[in-house]
């Protein structure tokens, strides 16, 4: 999490409109309607059901398109069973299926290892070489759009040896965009939207929102039921995140940070869409993404302390209070025994419930992974302030301040939320630091760091890795900006590996998913611009369709 350099970057949106604006202006539908939408739902659920469960003999890439739809429309773990049979027999049945009757269809081949290596499958992205020849990818495949396109995001599942999908990235990018201008509108918004970020690296809900209301309807074969199911779906959980805001809203108005901490970001419903985004959006989640907001939201204060408001004397006591778990230190300023009580009442409010779920010691990791993020945010501000100017390398700026992204804290609480099913090994992995934690965490700082590179040359503060890259490598800052986006693409292809065959098996599968999440949401609301300290903006705008404006049916 950034942290700008002035008092409220935010003016034109304070908390308080936001707290004022989901308490007292964002009237929910009534018990009535939302048990309309349910029961309409459960219809819809029955008539999809028996479309996933029909036979996998025939039809196999109109199979492939429902389960995809269903996914980016928002309704897949509805399906989640039905959903896994199909592609497990999809994996197993490959040779018998497909080299009869498909498998040299681009469109087919390109949506079949997406989808398998989407949930876990490690097919072989050898499938594509018989779309090559000497020269490269042939060149009739730049007529079969579709192909193109789910071509171009299958490629995005790739791991660093696999040489034919970077190929295929360039074959399909140059295709793609040389073709836009032909398109018909809604196909060339659909291309255009692929090109600017691939499916990889969307926020779900962002996708859900824009797949239902705007792509699917001009799909060629699209189903009406399941976009119905989609739309009334899509209001049914806009219904449940209003309710889950309103006791968020009402703590953070309690703890009163505009007067009490002026100098901090002021981000409640940003950081419950970072939550949502960043971590889970399903229903069976919701205790996960509240105390995942309420950390990121103390995470966010924490920054804000460390980065642009506290003396290294002041913060110091602070930091050595937090590591004790001290609340009555003495000598802390006023601001900081503020932040200190609520960072105790959330941490007492997850004891609470993890000790009825008999898991105690899942408080002892959330101390660790705060101890942790204020440990290193000291050791950051005081290299920053003994060394004005200072330039590190950039493997030493990355070493450190990718570990105070905060990660690893809001990691741990979601592991608090989901329940006593997950066992304290999970813990364990995690606090190992694991690969994927540390390719996630850089590519956070690298992404911040890339939004923020024209500011952060104007203030004399710790250098970014932007000024790192250029002194190290002795280039220009666009040739360092270049290299930096070349990074966190190869981290991005180590979280791919990482995810296709380096999670242990004993690992519950929503906590890698946390890592992907956190780092989609970074590249939607930080690529080429900090959308989460200035979300007055395009921010302002997915807020409130996904938080507000409910969707025609």
């Amino acid at each position: 999490m950034a942290a700008t350099k002035s008092a409220h970057p935010w003016k034109n949106y304070h908390p308080t409109v936001w707290g004022d604006f989901f308490i007292t202006q964002v009237v929910p539908a009534t018990d009535e309607v939302v048990n309309g939408w349910n029961e309409e739902i459960e219809v819809l659920k029955s008539n999809i059901k028996k479309k996933l469960s029909y036979p996998l003999i025939k039809h196999v890439l109109e199979r492939l398109r429902l389960v995809d739809a269903a996914q980016r429309l928002g309704v897949g773990y509805h399906f989640e069973k039905e959903i896994e049979q199909v592609l497990q027999q999809v994996y197993d049945e490959n040779k018998n299926i497909y080299n009869i009757h498909d498998d040299n269809d681009l469109n087919t081949v390109a949506l079949r290892f997406r989808l398998l290596r989407q949930h876990g499958y490690n097919t072989s992205c050898d499938v594509f070489n018989k779309f090559k020849t000497g020269e490269g990818f042939k060149k009739e495949l730049t007529d079969d759009i579709e192909g193109m396109l789910n071509l171009y995001e299958a490629a995005y599942l790739r791991t660093r040896e696999e040489s034919i999908l970077g190929e295929a990235i360039e074959f399909t990018t140059a295709h793609l965009r040389a073709k836009v201008a032909e398109m018909e509108t809604h196909v060339a918004e659909r291309v255009t939207r692929a090109l600017e970020r691939p499916l990889l690296k969307v926020v779900e809900r962002v996708e859900h929102l824009y797949f239902t209301s705007s792509a699917y309807v001009h799909l060629e074969g699209h189903d009406p039921v399941l976009l119905k199911l989609a739309k009334l779906n899509f209001n049914v959980l806009q219904h449940l995140y209003q309710d889950e805001l309103r006791p968020l809203t009402e703590w953070w108005i309690k703890l009163d940070t505009p007067a009490k901490l002026p100098y901090a970001r002021d981000k409640l419903v940003e950081t419950y869409f970072w939550a949502l985004g960043g971590c889970y959006w399903e229903p069976k989640h919701s205790l996960a993404i509240h105390f995942a907001t309420k950390i990121t939201l103390i995470g966010t204060l924490l920054d804000d302390t460390y980065d642009i408001h506290g003396t290294i004397e002041d913060l110091d006591l602070f930091t050595a209070a937090i590591e004790r778990w001290d609340t009555s230190a003495k000598g802390l300023k006023d601001y900081m025994i503020v932040l200190l009580d609520a960072l105790v009442g959330i941490h007492d409010e997850i004891e609470a419930v993890t000790c009825k779920e008999g898991r105690p010691w899942c408080l002892d990791y959330m101390k660790r992974g705060l101890s942790n993020v204020a440990r290193l945010y000291m050791e950051e501000e005081r290299v920053s302030q003994s060394n004005k100017g200072f330039v590190p390398t950039l493997e030493e700026y990355r070493h450190l301040s990718s570990l105070t992204t905060c990660f690893e804290w809001i990691a741990f609480s979601v592991l608090c939320g989901l329940g006593e099913s997950v066992p304290r090994s999970n813990f364990e992995w995690l606090a190992s630091s694991p690969e994927i934690l540390i390719a996630s965490t850089d590519i956070c700082r690298l992404q911040d760091d890339l939004a923020d590179n024209m500011k952060e040359r104007e203030l004399e503060y710790f250098a970014s890795s932007v000024e790192c890259y250029m002194k190290q490598y002795r280039v220009s800052r666009q040739e360092a900006v270049d290299g930096l986006k070349e990074i966190v693409e190869e981290d991005w292809m180590i979280m791919n590996e990482e995810l296709l065959t380096n999670v242990p098996s004993h690992i519950c599968k929503q906590l890698p998913l946390v890592f992907l999440n956190l780092v989609r949401f970074m590249d939607t609301i930080y690529k080429d611009f900090d959308g989460y300290t200035h979300s007055s903006t395009r921010t302002k705008d997915i807020l409130m369709a996904l938080l507000v404006t409910p969707m025609a049916v």
